[in-house]
């Protein structure tokens, strides 16, 4: 199954892959260092080496895990204008009552599947969460109900983010392709 992600999320994946295969490196040459200067009669020293075994594990199955997000995820392309909402737009609504009663106004940053961070500003929404659902393609003006809880969004306004600079996105592209 192929699930969508934003140019920043996937950005995000590379980077968290490189910050696990440096630490998978690091506990390796500490494995090595420890079992080079200890003998086996050395009280710990087994229990040393069980350790960073077990860490390289938890670390190897964190980028096997990584790895597979990329494998299963794919980049979402920048919308190209803000006449309905997609992913990757920045989208401000009104929460609207049964009575037509307007509440507080929102802002979400639609984003990918496992991207979406609540403690964000704004607000960062997976596309698969039941608020999105109910506006993604929707204009602005138009209504989306979100089913099962009875609440609808009136969408005030659509824009496209304002990203902060890209300063590795293009090591972790050349790697990729350097692999292959």
């Amino acid at each position: 199954m192929s699930f969508y992600m934003t140019e920043e999320g996937r950005r995000e994946l590379f980077e968290r892959r490189d910050d696990l295969q440096r630490k998978i490196e690091a506990v390796r040459v500490s494995r090595s260092q420890t079992c080079r200067h200890a003998t086996w009669s050395e009280n710990g020293s087994i229990g040393d080496h069980a350790a960073h075994d077990n860490e390289e594990q938890i670390l190897m199955r964190q980028l096997h895990d990584v790895e597979e997000h990329l494998r299963q995820r794919t980049v979402c392309p920048m919308p190209s204008n803000c006449t309905t909402v997609h992913i990757n737009h920045v989208v401000d609504v009104r929460q609207v009552d049964n009575a037509g009663g307007k509440g507080r106004k929102l802002t979400y940053h639609i984003v990918g599947h496992g991207e979406g961070d609540p403690s964000a500003t704004p607000q960062r929404l997976a596309y698969t969460a039941p608020v999105a659902k109910a506006i993604l393609g929707l204009e602005v003006g138009d209504i989306g109900e979100v089913p099962g809880i009875k609440k609808s969004f009136e969408v005030c306004s659509i824009s496209m983010p304002k990203h902060k600079p890209a300063e590795k996105s293009a090591r972790p592209l050349l790697k990729l392709a350097l692999r292959k």
